[in-house]
């Protein structure tokens, strides 16, 4: 079996996580328009209408998005312990 090589920058990492959670701060503070649900009927979306429902699934992909920038964070600092270890073997 061939291996292929794998190179990964821990800080490119980083850099991608606070991004992302950048983003979330910008995503937190956009307005949720409010669209009555009278004004969409009929419409196949008219039950998706519910301002707060948008609220909280907006707010549970926000949370997703901080965790995973987290995780991210934690695998870039794992990925250099490693690198460091292997390092000192050598």
């Amino acid at each position: 079996m061939t291996q292929i090589p794998v190179s990964i920058d821990p800080n490119r990492l980083r850099a991608v996580a606070d991004r992302v959670e950048q983003y979330t701060g910008v995503l937190a503070g956009l307005p949720i328009p409010r669209i009555e649900a009278v004004d969409l009927t009929g419409a196949a979306v008219s039950a998706m209408a519910d301002p707060l429902q948008v609220a909280s699934r907006l707010t549970d992909l926000l949370s997703s998005m901080r965790d995973w920038a987290t995780l991210v964070r934690r695998s870039a600092s794992a990925f250099e312990n490693v690198d460091h270890d292997n390092a000192q073997r050598l």
